[in-house]
């Protein structure tokens, strides 16, 4: 896994290295997955285990600016959604419209908000539920 890869998508886009530690972190558990176009890497998601209650969690999902708006995020989620059994969850933050409107294209329900976190910039929670997901059943 090209690790650096991300961490430059990541520096390219936000103009700092802020996230670099929890980059790292996922993909040393294994959550990091990127995009290419051709043999370039273009975008990444962080999905995350320990970060929400146990839950699969998209804690980052970003793609370079000249890729932006061509279906690799798209892709990223998709992706991601099938790799897994369960629910899917993220967030966002209200003002991150194409991201909120990738989220509702693949079908994520919103289903709360935190306020706080950011000064008048609400965090959205959203969640995929997997349909048809398998359920298993124990007799106590």
């Amino acid at each position: 896994m090209d690790i650096n890869a991300a961490l430059r998508i990541d520096m390219d886009v936000l103009e700092h290295a802020g996230r670099a530690d929890h980059i790292r972190s996922v993909a040393f558990r294994t959550g990091l997955y990127l995009a290419h176009k051709g043999k370039e890497p273009v975008g990444d998601c962080c999905v995350d285990f320990n970060y929400f209650l146990g839950q699969a969690f998209v804690s980052l999902l970003i793609v370079a600016q000249p890729f932006q708006k061509m279906g690799f995020g798209f892709a990223l989620l998709e992706h991601v959604e099938r790799l897994l059994d369960g629910d899917l969850w993220t967030s966002t933050n209200l003002t991150n419209g194409p991201m909120i409107s990738l989220l509702l294209g693949r079908g994520y329900r919103a289903c709360g908000q935190l306020d706080g976190l950011d000064d008048r910039d609400p965090e959205l929670f959203f969640k995929k539920s997997k349909r048809g997901a398998k359920v298993n059943f124990q007799q106590v």
